[in-house]
């Protein structure tokens, strides 16, 4: 028989961590899907707003009373990370998690876990990449958090039917192509969750800094990179911005990630550097 008492406690830590990379372990195996609803709170976007949303600072969060949110520290055995977290992040670093933190309070371990893996040099480097996503959220903040919210509980989602099915929902292109890559209403959340996970969880971030410190520095100038499934744009952005002077091309099938690419290059300033193209065309 199942403890329902501890069953109550694995839910509680769920909703305490916030719903992050790794926290799956929690509820596999023990809760069918629908307990997501209790375990992940629904996205309050006036909660946002009403906190500051996209401009509040971490140093405003502790001017709040919020100290316990992000007081706990980053331990790292060879970093600065044993700091409160608004002393050990650059700017725009710092500029993104206070927004999440504002809108996701309960986020903050996932945050502080990710932020932990990094050196401090990296996460400075990492700051730049932070500065070109904050210029493509273009002040519009609380629509992106709230992709983010979206992409974190699917992500959620899909590892629990993995671990207890062995396949995933959508095992072929067709599946794929019906339930995700052809509806705007599902890629636009998509990718705008993806965009800000790209600087917040550590997987990510640290495959775009290898992407644009260790991949294209080997290339000879002029080089031409090709992106299949830009997504959001960042990563031909980024290879467009390079030094290198490549030429740059994406292809991708979904119209709403090509639309959505090619408003993010223009906000850059890029657009004239990347071809783009849907391979059905």
């Amino acid at each position: 028989m199942r403890d329902e008492r501890d069953e109550g406690a694995q839910i509680g830590q769920i909703r305490d961590l916030g719903c992050g990379e790794g926290d799956v372990e929690l509820l596999f195996n023990r809760h069918n899907e629908a307990d997501l609803t209790e375990a992940i709170p629904p996205f309050d976007i006036g909660r946002s707003e009403q906190r500051g949303g996209g401009n509040l600072g971490v140093h405003d969060l502790l001017e709040e009373g919020c100290q316990p949110l992000v007081d706990a520290g980053l331990g790292h055995s060879s970093s600065i990370l044993t700091l409160p977290m608004h002393e050990a992040l650059p700017p725009n670093l710092s500029h993104i998690h206070a927004a999440v933190i504002a809108a996701w309070p309960e986020h903050v371990a996932v945050l502080q876990k990710s932020v932990a893996a990094f050196l401090p040099d990296q996460l400075l480097r990492l700051d730049g990449i932070a500065d070109q996503v904050l210029r493509l959220v273009d002040g519009d903040m609380a629509r992106y958090i709230e992709g983010y919210r979206w992409i974190s509980r699917m992500q959620l989602e899909e590892e629990l039917h993995f671990r207890r099915t062995g396949d995933y929902r959508n095992s072929t292109f067709e599946q794929a192509w019906e339930q995700v890559y052809s509806k705007p209403e599902v890629m636009g959340p998509y990718m705008d969750g993806l965009l800000v996970s790209q600087v917040l969880w550590s997987n990510h971030a640290q495959t775009l800094l290898s992407f644009t410190e260790d991949f294209l520095p080997r290339l000879h100038p002029g080089a031409r990179v090709l992106e299949v499934g830009p997504g959001h744009g960042l990563g031909c952005a980024l290879a467009a911005i390079h030094s290198g002077n490549f030429q740059v091309e994406a292809w991708d099938l979904s119209e709403a990630s090509l639309r959505r690419t090619q408003e993010h290059l223009e906000r850059l300033g890029v657009a004239d550097r990347v071809t783009l193209r849907d391979p059905k065309l």
